[in-house]
């Protein structure tokens, strides 16, 4: 119950949210019952999870599975180092995985030096065949569902 009862008001403060990402938290994300109750709760939202896999032990693609929801794993951290050369190298890589596997979920946080590598980067990833889209696309397409 508060699992659901935070869920609920954290949820509310993000009006337009159609998923979860549990961008800190590695004990968290490996406690079966935990990750559990928060995918049955995103189950009644039609919502998805997205696996930061801060841990190798994450529960979350077993407890997603049993939910019935669609979940995805992060393949790329953008900007662990908050510089936008090393940002931008982190692009590349996430570029290059796209091209080679047809897709790759890169996240970041919303940080000056992340949204001017993207807006430097923008020319380099069109002209790479690179289209950026919402994670909630490719989790629903299942392009990424279970990919490492």
């Amino acid at each position: 119950a508060e699992v659901v009862r935070l869920c609920e008001a954290h949820a509310q403060s993000v009006p337009f949210m159609v998923g979860l990402n549990n961008h800190e938290g590695s004990k968290g994300s490996a406690d079966p019952a935990l990750m559990g109750a928060v995918a049955r709760w995103l189950k009644g939202r039609h919502g998805y999870f997205l696996d930061s896999v801060t841990t190798p032990k994450s529960q979350i693609p077993e407890q997603a599975r049993l939910a019935g929801i669609p979940w995805a794993r992060n393949r790329v951290f953008l900007d662990n180092a908050p510089d936008p050369v090393a940002i931008k190298k982190e692009l590349r890589k996430g570029m290059q995985i796209a091209l080679q596997t047809g897709s790759c979920i890169a996240i970041g946080h919303d940080r000056p030096a992340t949204l001017e590598a993207l807006v430097s980067m923008e020319p380099e990833i069109r002209a790479a065949g690179v289209t950026l889209v919402f994670v909630s696309e490719l989790v629903q397409s299942g392009e990424n569902h279970g990919r490492p």
